[in-house]
Order: structure tokens, then C-alpha cells, then sequence
């Protein structure tokens, strides 16, 4: 579903398959569950929660494992953060 130009307060909204362009999020809680593709763009975001569940927070659950065994494995979650960042040079790629 496509949100122009919106504003929500208090509300738990969802990531998943929706479009938010230009809205507002008041004191919400952004709930992310990894499935369906996401647009965001020109939103802002004041005193709110952020939430990841399912396949979103299974996915965070392996990246914190992963940086928890140190070595190669912090290394490479390290550099997934520069990539997300834009200055982290060649991904690594398994």
C-alpha cells in the first residue's frame, strides 16, 4: 500500500510491502518483519520505537552471533556496516 504525504501518531506501523513517501511518524512504533519490498522516502520520524520480528529479527539474532565469535566472523559484520554506510570499500561476499 502506497502512504503519501501522512501523518501517524501512536501507532504501530508496518514496514512490510508498504510505501511511505513525504509522512510523518509521531511517537510510533516501526515494526520491520523482513518479507515484501519497502519505499522510504522524504519521512520524519520523531520519539519513535523501532521493532524487528520474524524473519527481520531472526536475521539481527545471526548478525549479533556472528560479531559475538569475533575474528573473521566481527570482521565481516564490521564491514557489512561500512557498506551500509557507503565507505567500506570491497563487501565481503561468501
Amino acid at each position: 500500500m502506497r502512504h503519501k504525504n501522512k501523518t501517524f501518531r501512536k501507532k504501530t506501523v508496518l514496514l512490510d510491502g508498504n510505501e511511505y513517501i513525504s509522512c510523518r511518524f509521531l511517537d510510533c512504533t516501526i515494526e520491520y518483519r523482513g518479507g515484501g519490498n519497502i519505499v522510504l522516502d522524504s519521512n520524519s520520524f520523531q520519539g519513535c520505537r523501532w521493532s524487528f520480528a520474524g524473519e527481520a529479527a531472526n536475521t539481527l539474532a545471526f548478525m549479533g552471533s556472528l560479531y559475538a565469535q569475533g575474528g573473521e566472523s566481527k570482521a565481516l559484520i564490521e564491514q557489512t556496516f561500512n557498506n551500509i554506510r557507503g565507505f567500506g570499500g570491497p563487501s565481503t561476499r561468501h
